[in-house]
């Protein structure tokens, strides 16, 4: 994968990845390869260290949020994180400017604003 994409799906500078994957890479974590298909470009692999690194802290993830919420089963507990991520990328879209603001606030904001606010029933 090229560093460019990986800075985009993590939201990141493309020079904030750079030196994110030089410690990854002086760990032992990643190796940089040319780009068969371009010249200029690099691309980027786990190694095997990496690979293992990865899935022993997917495990403690899991159990860390085991613990965070006892009373949701495994699928519930993905379904929080998917509601989480998605409520993220609302926040991260609006720049960060976001504010929770309660529904009925919103609406009243709205009508001295002018605007028509559709009532869901």
């Amino acid at each position: 994968m090229p560093p460019s994409r990986l800075a985009l799906a993590l939201v990141c500078s493309t020079g904030t990845m750079t030196n994110r994957l030089d410690r990854l890479e002086k760990a032992g974590l990643v190796r940089r390869h040319d780009d068969p298909d371009d010249r200029r470009g690099v691309l980027i692999e786990l190694t095997e260290k990496g690979r293992k690194t990865i899935l022993a802290a997917a495990a403690a993830r899991d159990r860390l949020d085991a613990e965070l919420v006892p009373g949701l089963t495994l699928p519930e507990r993905r379904q929080l994180v998917r509601l989480l991520r998605k409520v993220l990328v609302e926040i991260e879209g609006s720049g960060g400017n976001a504010s929770f603001q309660p529904p009925a606030r919103r609406r009243r904001r709205n009508a001295v604003r002018g605007r028509r606010i559709k009532q869901s029933a």
